[in-house]
């Protein structure tokens, strides 16, 4: 990557206030576009089409994901998921406590809550969390699924365990309602996996070259129901 093609955004950066993890900026589907048109890059896969859902409000609370809310009633759907059969094991040092980073929240809309308790149940015991101005559609959709300590690049075992829950996500991209995914300085936004470079040091989060380049976690982004299609 050369200097130009690491400053490809024009967002001023005083404007955005720095988030504890990955960040808050991200570039929308057309700015997207235009950076990898600027690069020679060209996309010829269109995003899926994503079901919508009414989903105004929500409870702004925190909540537990242990035990018996794991195992409970409430998972009919899983069933509609790929892959749900096959767990996924935590290798030694992946997280297992709340929180992973200073100013974690779990406060998710109801839809983000649903996922979280579906990726729990693909991975038990790992841990996800949120925060203020998380990502593009914000701290109620925003998911990182730590596979590793916060600013520890991921090893083997860990980074095997991040690629199986990214393509296990990527399978399951509409019914989870996935807005994008980034994983190993990678962005998928629904039309094929990118570098994420252009835009890593852009975005309003830390600086840590190992938590901005999302080496330690997996970053999902849920669709959120209120703005519509184009987020």
């Amino acid at each position: 990557m050369t200097d130009q093609e690491t400053n490809t955004t024009d967002i001023d950066l005083s404007k955005v206030l720095p988030g504890p993890c990955c960040g808050r900026f991200v570039p929308g589907p057309d700015e997207i576009d235009e950076t990898l048109a600027r690069l020679g890059i060209e996309r010829t896969v269109q995003h899926p089409d994503f079901p919508m859902e009414p989903e105004e409000g929500f409870a702004e609370e925190d909540f537990e994901l242990e035990g018996a809310e794991l195992e409970g009633a409430g998972f009919a759907s899983m069933t509609m998921l790929h892959g749900m059969g096959r767990k996924l094991a935590l290798p030694s040092g992946t997280p297992r406590n709340f929180p992973p980073f200073p100013g974690a929240t779990r406060l998710w809309s109801e839809r983000s809550r649903h996922q979280v308790l579906r990726i729990r149940r693909k991975a038990p015991g790992i841990v996800c969390a949120t925060y203020k101005g998380h990502g593009r559609t914000g701290m109620p959709w925003g998911i990182d699924i730590f596979v590793s300590p916060f600013h520890q690049k991921a090893n083997d075992a860990q980074k095997h365990l991040g690629d199986a829950l990214r393509r296990w996500l990527e399978n399951n991209w509409s019914e989870m309602h996935i807005n994008y995914i980034i994983w190993f300085n990678q962005i998928n936004d629904g039309a094929g996996w990118i570098s994420n470079e252009p835009w890593r040091l852009t975005s309003g989060g830390s600086h840590d070259p190992v938590t901005s380049r999302h080496q330690d976690h997996v970053h999902v982004q849920i669709m959120d129901p209120n703005l519509g299609p184009s987020q």
